[in-house]
């Protein structure tokens, strides 16, 4: 501490010693949760429709342990003419909540997404149970 103290004086070391710990994954899991959250908002109603979408009409006709990633799901919802949200970014948002609504289980695994945009980014794996 006395380290601190020389290197930032006394002062800093005070404001240092009040603030709670946080571990850099903390931090960004706070930043992401906060990037989700304001991707939502703005596009709320079309978060709605299409979650009802998923859960009334696309879940219900998978056959129970039906696995599947996000890009699965886009590609039928764009498929079927419904509309896209504002912003891309509103499809993690999705499913973000889709993942917390117990609708279906992410299996730990992962698997390359399909679409050129996305770049064969590595996507969860997800369950209907």
């Amino acid at each position: 501490m006395e380290a601190q103290l020389q290197l930032f004086g006394r002062r800093g070391a005070r404001r240092l010693a009040v603030r709670e710990p946080r571990t850099p994954a903390t931090v960004g899991e706070a930043l992401r949760d906060e990037g989700i959250a304001r991707v939502a908002a703005h596009n709320e109603g079309w978060s709605d429709s299409v979650f009802r979408f998923f859960e009334e009409v696309w879940l219900p006709i998978q056959a129970s342990g039906f696995e599947f990633i996000g890009e699965t799901f886009r590609r039928d919802v764009v498929e079927c003419g419904l509309p896209g949200p504002a912003h891309p970014n509103a499809w993690g948002a999705l499913f973000s909540r889709i993942a917390r609504s117990g609708l279906v289980v992410d299996t730990g695994r992962t698997a390359k997404m399909e679409a050129p945009d996305s770049h064969a980014r590595r996507s969860p794996v997800y369950r209907k149970p």
